[in-house]
């Protein structure tokens, strides 16, 4: 569910725009070398990243398999994924002006799991979903970059579903059912007595013990685990309230 590594100093690159200070390199993950992109990060903020990922991929959503990155001879603290080497959405698309973000957007809304998303940004209380965190590779997205969700930044607003509500009424329409029924789907499957709690709980024991920061990591898993659980009961109703935009400006925690 959740790999560790070590980085390779030498190999990194810059990646570009979007992916806040993130740079292509090689990991080590159990000896043999893989292409990740990688940034240094807070242990809020890789345990954010990780717990993200790993409910994504719970979801069924196009979350990237997320490691722990140590950078040798250094404490700080990294965090990385597998590398697709796909750009952003915008970087894709070439976008470059008003035009071309309304192009992006009536693309991202013939997305299948564009209403999942926008429910899953809800659960996470995610801040940051602007389209530059949507890989794409001319047909299939991704979901990148979540140090921000998790309570780790306020949650003004659900930003996808601004997206949606910059169309046209029968795209906002569509979005909205689909977004509230994901919402229910994702509350059922996020209930408190699901084996996916039992099994990030384990990893990120793992984790704590090869990192020896045994007690940082439970605490700040613990706490992605409360706050999930406690967003869980409202999601459908708060994914709703993400289309009104009186309600979408709500200031989550």
């Amino acid at each position: 569910m959740i790999e560790e590594g070590v980085l390779i100093p030498a190999t990194l690159r810059p990646v570009g725009q979007g992916l806040s200070g993130a740079k292509r390199g090689q990991v080590k993950i159990s000896g043999i070398s893989h292409k990740c992109v990688v940034k240094p990060e807070s242990i809020g903020g890789v345990v954010a990243e990780c717990f993200a990922a790993a409910v994504g991929i719970h979801l069924g959503l196009p979350t990237l398999k997320p490691v722990i990155v140590r950078y040798p001879g250094k404490s700080e603290m990294w965090f990385g994924a597998r590398d697709l080497q796909h750009p952003s959405l915008l970087t894709a698309m070439n976008v470059n002006d008003a035009a071309g973000v309304r192009r992006a957007a009536l693309l991202l809304a013939t997305w299948a799991q564009f209403g999942s998303t926008i429910s899953f940004d809800e659960l996470i209380a995610n801040p940051d979903r602007n389209l530059q965190n949507l890989l794409w590779d001319g047909q299939d997205f991704w979901l990148i970059d979540h140090a921000r969700a998790l309570g780790n930044a306020v949650h003004e607003k659900n930003t996808l579903a601004n997206v949606a509500m910059s169309l046209e009424p029968v795209a906002v329409d569509g979005a909205k059912a689909a977004a509230i029924a994901q919402a229910l789907v994702q509350q059922s499957k996020c209930g408190s007595d699901d084996a996916i709690w039992t099994d990030l709980t384990d990893a990120f024991k793992a984790l704590a013990s090869i990192e020896k920061q045994y007690e940082k990591w439970e605490k700040a898993e613990e706490a992605c685990r409360t706050f999930i659980h406690s967003r869980v009961p409202s999601l459908a109703s708060n994914t709703a309230n993400c289309f009104s935009p009186l309600l979408n400006h709500h200031a989550n925690h």
